[in-house]
């Protein structure tokens, strides 16, 4: 059976010293947990300017709420912004006086007409649409009256970049 014998003085590796790098490394670990086993609090506080602070230290005279201890994670934009503000349709409208209500209801009925508007838009540039393409693809040959009265073949690089746009125009407009 085969033994391992130690390596003689003489022929040990020395440029190596293994025992103080693993203390280190053990010094290393033990400096890392009692640092984040005693982090320091994380303190939210108002100030009189009504902005909200965080601060680590205790602050003197003033109301603090202890929120935690700090974390080595990153916080992303959206966890650090704020709410979206309450839509007002959203909030109670018995506390608008009669004036604000008025102004409420007109301004709804004026987006409402708005919508209406939008919607008839929309319809009517989608059957303009589709009539332009049902023209130039089943035309070979499209013929093109300019403001003079006179009368030119469009080019067929014309005429595909035409069918184009009027495919784009009824994906836009007759959607949904």
């Amino acid at each position: 059976m085969f033994q391992h014998s130690p390596r003689p003085p003489h022929q040990r590796d020395r440029s190596i010293p293994t025992r103080p790098l693993w203390r280190l490394s053990w010094f290393c670990v033990a400096l890392f947990v009692s640092a984040s086993a005693h982090a320091a609090e994380i303190y939210r506080w108002v100030d009189e300017n009504g902005v909200v602070n965080f601060t680590q230290q205790k602050p003197k005279d003033v109301q603090a709420e202890v929120i935690g201890k700090p974390t080595n994670r990153r916080v992303s934009v959206a966890e650090t912004a704020p709410a979206p503000a309450v839509p007002l349709a959203a909030q109670d409208e018995q506390k608008l006086t009669d004036e604000q209500q008025r102004i409420l209801d007109d301004l709804k009925t004026a987006e409402m007409n708005r919508q209406a508007a939008l919607a008839e838009a929309k319809a009517t540039n989608c059957e303009r649409a589709r009539k332009v393409l049902t023209n130039l693809t089943k035309i070979g040959r499209v013929r093109v009256v300019a403001e003079d009265g006179t009368q030119t073949v469009l080019p067929e690089e014309d005429r595909q970049a035409r069918i184009q746009a009027a495919q784009e125009a009824i994906a836009v407009n007759c959607a949904g």
